[in-house]
């Protein structure tokens, strides 16, 4: 880490990130079936949540890898994450939140779309390449290119 951050610092921030990543599925489908009282369509929330994230991982990485600020974009796409999840609960369990009837398929939708930003939890320990004109080695737990 190079003295930037204190490793107590960066573990307790780690830890935060990683316990609401890991709470916030068992939430959803616990949230999905109080709301609509079906096993079925609460794994329907959780199906929509974490198969997204398959797509949302390469996307995000290229894009983390492309921008001169990826902290930003990071930071950006960890707000989306929680404003996504945010509304699939406020728009479950929560009449007094949104005025009318929101239809389940349109939850899942937005499960779907908040399940692409999911990555982004998981990005801070990602393996860093340098810039792609100065690029020889990557540096990660797993890569081994040259």
């Amino acid at each position: 880490m190079g003295g930037r951050y204190s490793f107590p610092r960066y573990l307790a921030g780690a830890t935060a990130a990683r316990t609401g990543d890991e709470m916030a599925t068992p939430a959803i489908l616990l949230a999905g079936l109080a709301a609509m009282d079906s096993v079925g369509a609460a794994s329907a929330l959780v199906t929509g949540l974490t198969a997204s994230a398959a797509i949302g991982g390469p996307v995000l990485g290229a894009l983390l890898d492309g921008s001169t600020r990826p902290g930003r974009l990071l930071a950006a796409t960890l707000a989306g994450y929680a404003a996504g999840l945010g509304l699939v609960i406020g728009l479950l369990g929560a009449p007094f939140a949104v005025p009318f009837a929101v239809p389940f398929v349109a939850v899942v939708a937005v499960a779907v779309a908040a399940g692409l930003f999911a990555p982004a939890v998981a990005a801070p320990g990602r393996p860093s390449c340098p810039a792609p004109s100065r690029r020889r080695r990557c540096r990660g737990p797993l890569l081994s290119t040259r």
